[in-house]
């Protein structure tokens, strides 16, 4: 997981409702602004930085992922990996 948190330095109410996009050589990724003591925040989550090690790629140097033509919606934290465990502790 890759997270990413840029100072908004734009003036906004609590009420604004801004989607951070930034453009790298990969492509254009789409955000969310949350506030900290009022302060916007930019936040940019689940950005991709590698190809998933599948099949004979597992446990290699990772691959640099592929640019995309869409922007990315990196707003959201991708679902948590189940832990199987009969002892939680």
């Amino acid at each position: 997981m890759l997270m990413i948190l840029t100072p908004f330095l734009q003036k906004c109410s609590s009420k604004c409702q801004v989607e951070p996009t930034v453009d790298i050589p990969l492509g254009k990724i789409i955000g969310k602004t949350v506030f900290f003591d009022d302060i916007p925040v930019f936040t940019f989550q689940s950005i991709p930085y590698a190809k998933p090690p599948l099949n004979d790629k597992r446990f290699k140097r990772t691959e640099p992922v592929e640019p995309w033509d869409q922007p990315l919606l990196a707003t959201h934290l991708p679902p948590a990996c189940v832990q199987h465990s009969s002892n939680p502790f």
